[in-house]
């Protein structure tokens, strides 16, 4: 159902990656906490569910961080057998700790398997029917090629969504930093991509903080709808005293 005529735009919960924001997680709480933050969990096979779920912090989504090690495209069988087990673990997980999203991407590499499309088809449609069942809403995001050889380009993705054709179950995921990486110039990318993203994360190149200068309510502006969810997420650690003025920027986006 749409928005009523005249209404104002969509509430964006702004959330940070918990594994950019501190350690330990007793820390990513207080931080979370003191900034008014949701968070974003990686499933690296030590996620604390019983802690999270009491941590009272909001949990927009679990990404499947083991995803990194095996996956859809990986070339050893072995490898892809462990991943269609562990995702199904992955989307139980989500569901325990209350998060309403997960997230997945198709490979990582160069060394990947043959037909990555219809690979990448047939391992996300076997989670139809569970996250359904969940009520877990899976989202994939396109990498970049320096993450993955194959299955990179943001229109591949948009592909994929439309081979699956669930859009109640899955939907799209942006990161900037990966964009930036694929060679996109973001003005021009967000002004022209026309899809519905469900969460927008925020990163600088090559896994660097983003900026707070980023125009980000315009890019969301150009997209057909506000996303659900603006996220942090960074490898790279942010410099002391960095935290306060881009939580603010983001917001102000908002």
């Amino acid at each position: 159902m749409g928005r009523a005529p005249g209404a104002g735009p969509a509430e964006v919960e702004l959330a940070y990656c918990a594994r950019s924001l501190a350690r330990p997680d007793d820390d990513v709480v207080r931080v979370a906490r003191a900034h008014g933050l949701a968070l974003e969990l990686a499933d690296d096979g030590h996620v604390d569910a019983a802690f999270w779920r009491a941590s009272g912090v909001p949990l927009v989504t679990v990404q499947a961080w083991w995803l990194h090690e095996a996956h859809p495209l990986h070339r050893d069988p072995l490898l892809r057998e462990r991943a269609a087990a562990r995702i199904q673990e992955t989307l139980e997980l989500t569901a325990r700790v209350g998060a309403p999203r997960m997230l997945g991407v198709c490979g990582f590499g160069d060394d990947v398997a043959d037909r990555p499309f219809e690979r990448s088809l047939d391992f996300f449609a076997a989670l139809t029917a569970p996250a359904r069942d969940a009520g877990v809403i899976v989202l994939l995001e396109p990498l970049s090629p320096r993450r993955c050889a194959v299955m990179w380009r943001p229109d591949e993705i948009v592909a994929l969504h439309a081979a699956l054709d669930a859009p109640d179950v899955f939907r799209l995921c942006l990161d900037t930093g990966h964009l930036v990486d694929s060679g996109f110039e973001l003005d021009a990318f967000f002004a022209s991509f026309g899809h519905a993203v469900d969460e927008l994360q925020l990163k600088g190149p090559l896994s660097a903080p983003p900026q707070p200068e980023l125009p980000v309510g315009r890019w969301m502006s150009s997209l057909p709808a506000r996303p659900s969810v603006l996220s942090v997420e960074h490898n790279v650690p942010l410099a002391a005293g960095g935290l306060a003025p881009l939580v603010a920027a983001l917001r102000a986006s908002l």
